[in-house]
């Protein structure tokens, strides 16, 4: 008889979110939307606001993008969102994010 693997649980399906304030916005995590995330960062400079920005629009769909931006952040403030975001897209704790960041600069 031929192997078979049910992976169905041990897969995850959900989507994660982040909190600001009262808004949650889901982090849309599929590969087609992280490979097209990486190849637009390819082409520009990851650690560029107009990058993150784009980045930010690709993983937080239209109208989430939308909500996030009225939200007027500061830099500092953006840019701990944006790594907080990629850390959920690779399934990875913040810190090890921030470090990578820290490593790029």
């Amino acid at each position: 008889m031929a192997k078979h693997f049910d992976l169905t649980d041990i897969l995850q399906t959900d989507k994660p979110t982040i909190t600001i304030g009262d808004q949650k916005f889901v982090i849309n995590n599929e590969k087609s939307v992280v490979l097209s995330v990486n190849a637009m960062l390819k082409k520009e400079q990851a650690d560029d606001i107009e990058a993150m920005d784009k980045a930010l629009k690709l993983i937080l769909g239209n109208e989430g993008y939308k909500r996030f931006d009225k939200l007027n952040l500061t830099v500092p403030a953006y840019q701990k969102v944006y790594m907080a975001v990629i850390a959920c897209v690779q399934d990875e704790e913040l810190e090890v994010v921030e470090k990578r960041f820290q490593g790029t600069k």
